[in-house]
């Protein structure tokens, strides 16, 4: 994961027509995978969701691991108004391909939640609680509709 200081663009600043940007993800049944198949598998799995996160970012954005199973992508910089729902596209589309291995007994999956605002000085904040709030209605949509 990079760690850098948040810009708009590599060595410069953020400019007041720039646009935020937050994806939050949580791996689906870690808990169950670390349990049933031991922690090795767990953190296998933790490796990929982690690794697409990293595949949908460009060379400007900054990818974390929030918690144990979390992990979030912040931008700052010019985008598309519908950058972010083609992004959650992306990852949900990448996490399907790879998250299902011949060599496993279980599938990999994760809950994701976007946001984004024209940049202010505050606005990562804001945008980094409605990104989590998004997951969580994911997840919950998810579980219902494994019922």
């Amino acid at each position: 994961m990079r760690h850098e200081k948040l810009t708009a663009r590599k060595g410069s600043e953020c400019r007041p027509d720039d646009t935020a940007m937050v994806l939050r993800t949580d791996m689906g049944g870690l808990k169950a995978i670390n349990d049933t198949f031991g922690h090795a598998e767990g953190d296998y799995g933790i490796r990929t969701v982690s690794n697409v996160v990293q595949s949908i970012a460009s060379n400007d954005e900054i990818c974390v691991r929030t918690g144990g199973d979390e992990f979030c992508l912040i931008g700052i910089g010019k985008y598309a108004d519908d950058e972010p729902q083609r992004r959650t596209e992306r990852f949900l589309k990448t996490l399907e391909a790879v998250g299902r291995s011949p060599d496993k007994p279980y599938e990999i999956t994760a809950s994701i939640g976007w946001a984004s605002a024209p940049y202010s000085e505050n606005v990562v904040s804001e945008l980094l609680k409605t990104a989590d709030e998004r997951m969580y209605e994911n997840k919950l949509m998810r579980k219902k509709n494994r019922i």
